[in-house]
């Protein structure tokens, strides 16, 4: 019995005891290749892009800052590429301009 709760225990933790599984042709193929124009997301797209919507939405790199707490000086380096914003600033300018992380992050021209 404790072989079996055992079993049970490792294909819940999807460590099941079936040897052939996931050792087909195609494992790992794709792995590190874009699917598609969509799909390429780089954090070196956030300069470009947050002046982009920061422009579109109408708002000064003043604004903004307010916005987010933050300081102008260190937008304006955010969108130079001079600082690369923190997950958790990511996250704030996409809140704060109404956008996803997607949009950010994004390859130019998209």
């Amino acid at each position: 019995m404790r072989e079996d709760s055992r079993g049970l225990e490792d294909k819940q933790r999807g460590r099941g005891r079936d040897k052939d599984k996931g050792k087909g042709k195609d494992k790992g193929k794709d792995k590190g290749k874009d699917k598609g124009k969509g799909s390429i997301l780089k954090i070196e797209n956030i300069p470009y892009n947050l002046r982009e919507i920061r422009i579109q939405r109408g708002l000064s790199n003043f604004d903004l800052a307010n916005m987010l707490h933050r300081s102008p000086s260190l937008i304006s380096r955010y969108e130079t590429g001079n600082r690369c914003p923190s997950l958790k600033s990511i996250l704030d300018i996409a809140y704060v301009l109404d956008v996803t992380i997607v949009d950010l992050l994004q390859e130019v021209g998209l």
